[in-house]
């Protein structure tokens, strides 16, 4: 519901009008207008107290005599604690309604110390303005454009566990229009905002409708039934918008799963020659299509950053810059797939305990965001992506029976272990189950250095999975926190929780939460960088 709240000796005439041309366009949302709207006999305290509670926006209108105007008896309205219009806009600002103030005429903003104190936040909304003709239309659409905002957040934020699809919707909208920020919002009123940033351009629908749009045609009931009165409303031939997205989507491979491989190896030749540190050289690549590469391996680009050196080499600390840089670039570009790309890091055993999830993703928009919050970041090892690896029909028969076990508790398929005694650990992962197809560290590596010698072992070992946290924690322990991972999912569900975990770590004290340093290995023998790498 819309709830208009005015003064009749005020603005009765432009009132009706703006009325008017709320009602032809949200009749699906009723607007409440007290002198049409009250019924007869009944309590209006308690009725409008009633009607506020379905209100999804309060327009106040307000005019030249808004502010001062007077009682019988020479006193100022606003100062009255039971004048009406006082009441109805105190009730909705207790009440976390969305209100906005509508200046009509020559009206301007009231100062804050003109108000009663109890009004004085309204001031601080953003207004809009009902000029005169000619500029009554323009001006009605703007404060249009702003209710069907908030008409629709209202109806997002009663389905929330479809948030992903949603999110989803975005991202389709956001890649269709090649959106240059890449983003994927957190909250209802972030994607609504996004949204309203992304130009026309040639479309002829703004995103905001592809966006509804989308949603609807992916959605189910009662959300979907929820849009439908909106998009029939708010959006001009509502029925060949969605018949035009039906003919795109079927031209489109809905279940591609873009991967980003980032190759990282090390430079005998440049580290003999460099005199402070081992130096890497990077190679990236987009994969459009995770199954068909795997079946054809075709459907790859190479990533390049202008400017770069064919075969330039970097120190380890620059890698931290340079590797998000080329995710970076595609990110901008964007994909042809409706799903995120995951991010594929294939690591030397040195750099095996890298924080490549913190990596940060530069945005000119905003402020950087780590790698591991926004993507699925999965750990490879480079050195069995050679070709000379000897291990391979061990790790091809481990992935194997991973892949057999997806829909089984994770916990179940794990080992776990610790590299006090590397010696000891050799041995234990020589002899598992043939069910295990994964390492739980159960504490922070520390022997890492010279060479990665507990990577080397789990290299090794063939197993294709590895999960661990990389530093200790000061409330609990790795091993514990793991373990509630491990059996809180199922197999398959494993990257999507670690990345959850990474998440929720974002707001809490560094060294607390498990998400701001863990680790999965996640290798898959049969999606590699192309040959020619």
């Amino acid at each position: 519901m819309i709830f208009i709240s005015y003064r009749r000796r005020d603005s009765k005439d432009v009132t009706g009008r703006i009325c008017d041309r709320l009602s032809d366009r949200f009749n699906h949302a009723p607007v409440f207008l007290d002198v049409n709207s009250i019924p007869l006999g009944v309590n209006i305290e308690t009725y409008i107290s009633q009607q506020l509670n379905c209100c999804q926006v309060m327009v106040v209108v307000i005019g030249s005599a808004w502010l001062n105007m007077l009682d019988d008896e020479s006193r100022r309205l606003l100062e009255n604690p039971d004048d009406w219009v006082r009441k109805e806009i105190e009730i909705a600002l207790e009440r976390n309604i969305t209100v906005i103030p509508l200046l009509v005429g020559e009206a301007k903003l009231p100062k804050e110390i003109e108000l009663p104190e109890s009004l004085r936040f309204l001031v601080k909304l953003n207004f809009a303005k009902a000029r005169p003709d000619p500029d009554f239309d323009h001006d009605m659409e703007l404060l249009i454009q702003a209710i069907r905002e908030v008409v629709l957040i209202d109806i997002l934020q009663d389905h929330e566990n479809q948030f992903s699809d949603m999110q989803t919707a975005f991202v389709q909208t956001a890649n269709n229009r090649k959106y240059s920020k890449r983003v994927k919002p957190q909250t209802f009123q972030k994607i609504v905002t996004e949204l309203r940033n992304i130009p026309q351009g040639r479309f002829e629908y703004s995103a905001l409708e592809e966006f509804v749009a989308r949603l609807f045609l992916r959605t189910q009931d009662p959300l979907k039934t929820q849009l439908e009165p909106w998009g029939e409303q708010q959006v001009n031939n509502w029925s060949e918008l969605l018949k035009w997205l039906k003919n795109h989507q079927e031209q489109q491979p809905q279940n591609a799963q873009p991967v980003i491989m980032v190759l990282i190896r090390y430079s005998d030749e440049a580290s003999t020659q460099e005199q402070n540190g081992d130096r890497y050289w990077i190679k990236a690549w987009l994969i459009q299509d995770m199954n068909q590469y795997i079946r054809q391996r075709e459907g790859y680009s190479l990533i390049e950053l202008s400017g770069s050196i064919e075969e330039e080499t970097y120190l380890s600390e620059d890698l931290v810059t340079r590797a998000p840089e080329l995710i970076t670039q595609f990110l901008r570009e964007g994909s042809n797939s409706v799903n995120d790309p995951e991010i594929h890091i294939f690591l030397p055993l040195k750099l095996m305990n890298q924080e490549v999830d913190s990596w940060l993703l530069n945005d000119p928009y905003g402020v950087p965001r780590q790698l591991g919050h926004d993507y699925k970041v999965m750990l490879r090892f480079a050195d069995r992506a050679s070709g000379s690896y000897r291990q391979t029909p061990r790790w091809r028969r481990k992935w194997n029976r991973h892949q057999c076990s997806l829909q089984e508790v994770a916990f179940d398929l794990f080992t776990s272990g610790n590299d006090n005694d590397l010696g000891e650990l050799s041995s234990v992962l020589s002899r598992l189950a043939d069910n295990v197809v994964g390492l739980q560290l159960t504490q922070a590596p520390f022997q890492v250095e010279p060479n990665g010698k507990l990577f080397g072992v789990l290299l090794q070992s063939a197993l294709p999975l590895a999960i661990w946290g990389r530093r200790s924690l000061c409330e609990s322990t790795n091993k514990d926190e793991l373990d509630r991972l491990l059996r809180a999912c199922c197999l398959n569900q494993l990257p999507d929780i670690v990345r959850q975990k990474r998440l929720e770590a974002e707001n809490t004290r560094e060294g607390c939460h498990i998400g701001h340093h863990l680790s999965l290995l996640w290798d898959n023998p049969n999606l590699l960088p192309p040959r020619s790498s």
